[in-house]
């Protein structure tokens, strides 16, 4: 089995630098009357300090061969910087830049552990935003539990 690798740009609708994602995974296939690029089997994808795993990754992109939106499906997983956050989806949106984490989400930063409905991490900050939380806390060797909404 080959393993596939393609190397996409796009840009931010700001003015942000451009950045590149390196996508690998054991097929590839490309749809361009939908513009759309599907990656199956063992996805690895990554954009500077931000890394995705997933078992299918379907990219949009625009008329220019830039990628606007990312789904990752089935086991999908994201780590940034100490973040990480894990559920059976993820959708990357480039304008916002940020990560939602769908289907049975949880999430870590640093020894802080929440779960919830749906986790959200804005790329290259280190905030984290989750609906339907429920928080583990650990400080001074004590563990402190939380509910929210």
């Amino acid at each position: 089995m080959s393993t596939y690798r393609w190397l996409l740009l796009y840009k931010l609708v700001t003015a942000a630098p451009t950045h590149s994602i390196e996508i690998q995974a054991s097929h590839f296939r490309l749809l361009p009357k939908r513009h759309e690029a599907v990656w199956t089997g063992h996805v690895r994808a990554r954009r500077a300090g931000t890394r995705m795993t997933c078992l299918k990754l379907l990219a949009y992109y625009t008329n220019d061969q830039m990628i606007d939106q990312i789904d990752c499906q089935g086991d999908a997983e994201v780590q940034d910087g100490d973040r990480w956050a894990r559920g059976d989806q993820a959708h990357f949106d480039s304008d916002k830049d940020t990560v939602i984490v769908t289907g049975r989400p949880q999430a870590r930063q640093g020894s802080n552990s929440v779960t919830g409905t749906k986790v959200i991490l804005q790329l290259g900050k280190s905030s984290m935003e989750v609906e339907n939380a429920r928080v583990l806390y650990k400080s001074d060797h004590r563990i402190h539990r939380g509910v929210g909404n």
